[in-house]
């Protein structure tokens, strides 16, 4: 008998929500200085399965969806930051026997906004991740996942980057 992991069981339908952490780094227009600082806040993700079986690949399933998050923090202790990206994703699920584990890789596009000392500006963002999400329950799991997200911006006279670096949460399937 071959196991089917958690990805491919009933249900195809899954949001997750949880804490993020990550770090901001900018250079000020115009002047030599430049500084970096941490973000933490939440994120909530939302993927729809699509799992393709046969011998032919070694393709378990791929899962479409997108991801919002917002992160807080400041650069060098004075510039208070925020971001606001707004992600969409494509995972790749491979099945590698266990029951109850779903282990996959994540690419990501999308905007950022970013808010820097009152201004803002939108920016470009993109990611790849690797995570796993071990079911507790037949719906009910707890995720993590580890990756470089970055978001690019030009605000407040600095110009810089945000990333988001690791999410750890919780996550719920829903039933067809």
């Amino acid at each position: 008998m071959v196991a089917v992991s958690a990805f491919a069981q009933r249900g195809n339908f899954m949001v997750s929500g949880g804490l993020a952490m990550g770090n901001t780094s900018g250079s000020l227009s115009g002047l030599s200085g430049s500084g970096s600082g941490n973000l933490i806040g939440v994120t909530l993700a939302v993927d729809y399965a699509l799992p393709i079986y046969g011998n032919a690949l070694p393709l378990h399933g791929l899962s479409i969806g997108g991801e919002v998050n917002y992160l807080v923090g400041n650069i060098e202790g004075f510039l208070d930051t925020g971001v606001l990206p707004i992600m969409a994703r494509l995972g790749y699920h491979r099945n590698f026997g266990l029951r109850n584990l779903d282990i996959f890789g994540l690419a990501k596009i999308g905007l950022a906004r970013m808010t820097l000392a009152g201004d803002s500006s939108v920016g470009f963002g993109f990611g790849l991740d690797i995570g796993g999400r071990y079911f507790l329950t037949e719906t009910f799991a707890l995720f993590g996942e580890l990756g470089f997200d970055n978001y690019f911006y030009n605000a407040g006279g600095v110009k810089g980057s945000g990333r988001k670096i690791f999410t750890v949460g919780f996550a719920y399937k829903f039933f067809r």
